[in-house]
């Protein structure tokens, strides 16, 4: 793991997943960390240097001590990120970025403060609020109810591992990536239990703030080459509404995934590293 710090003076956990060529970096969802996407990384070592950040407070990573949280923030997280990638490559090395949710919207606030700072993205259902809901708590409450009533500590990683495997939606996930939760996302707690490393209380802030960026109005000024996906089941946004986040910005494709819903990168990494890997050519 590679401490790095954030703009704002964060310090965030960087991991290189393996692999050589050019660099790609992988953004995770909220309450999870990069070690989770290593089933994914691991079909995309073949041709790139992958490394992972672990957004602020997820994984590793520093939480904020106001414990409050803005979607803006985890741009710097990436800025870091991406900097730190480019001071140990050659110059002029392409570098790639593939974002998942909140990690997608991050990609797209990196390249807010640092145009070109990435070559291209594959921005997998970012999520960017749209206008009509700006500010508003309604889209976030029922993540907030949730990931309040979730259960955050256990007897032993064993257990927390056969509830995982019971539940949906990490359930539906490959057992690769289920012990990759379990392992990347869990702590001792000092008391011969084992704890969530993002506490819920941060999570549901992180979701509660989720509205109040101005990522939709801005992505007229994002020019990367970019790719915006979406699952074909997935209930996170509509089709239509991710076309359009891909019409707003300068050259940006979008792609259906058949099959696939919001957690297609940890259901299926095959198939999203096949997607990524072909963008990416």
């Amino acid at each position: 793991m590679i401490q790095i710090t954030s703009g704002d003076g964060i310090r965030l956990a960087l991991h290189h997943m393996g692999g050589e060529g050019d660099p790609l970096l992988i953004v995770h969802a909220t309450g999870f960390s990069a070690p989770v996407y290593q089933p994914l990384a691991d079909l995309l070592v073949q041709r790139h240097s992958v490394y992972g950040i672990d957004l602020r407070g997820q994984g590793d990573s520093d939480r904020p001590s106001s414990g409050t949280y803005d979607w803006a923030q985890f741009g710097l997280d990436v800025l870091a990120a991406q900097q730190y990638i480019s001071s140990v490559s050659p110059p002029d090395t392409p570098i790639f970025g593939f974002g998942h949710s909140c990690g997608a919207q991050s990609l797209l606030r990196s390249e807010l403060i640092l145009p070109g700072g990435f070559t291209q993205l594959y921005l997998y259902e970012p999520i960017v609020a749209p206008p009509n809901i700006a500010g508003s708590k309604e889209v976030s409450s029922p993540l907030v109810d949730l990931t309040l009533r979730r259960r955050s500590e256990f007897e032993s990683k064993e257990e927390a591992l056969a509830n995982f495997r019971s539940k949906p939606p990490i359930a539906t996930f490959t057992d690769a990536s289920i012990v990759a939760y379990v392992e990347s996302c869990m702590r001792d707690s000092g008391n011969g239990k084992v704890v969530l490393k993002c506490l819920r209380e941060d999570e549901a802030n992180i979701y509660s703030s989720m509205a109040d960026v101005d990522t939709y109005d801005r992505l007229p000024e994002i020019s990367t080459m970019s790719l915006i996906a979406s699952g074909e089941v997935s209930q996170t946004f509509s089709p239509d509404y991710m076309k359009e986040l891909a019409s707003r910005m300068g050259e940006c494709e979008y792609q259906m995934i058949e099959g696939a819903d919001h957690f297609g990168p940890m259901v299926t990494p095959e198939l999203f590293a096949e997607l990524i890997l072909s963008e990416f050519s």
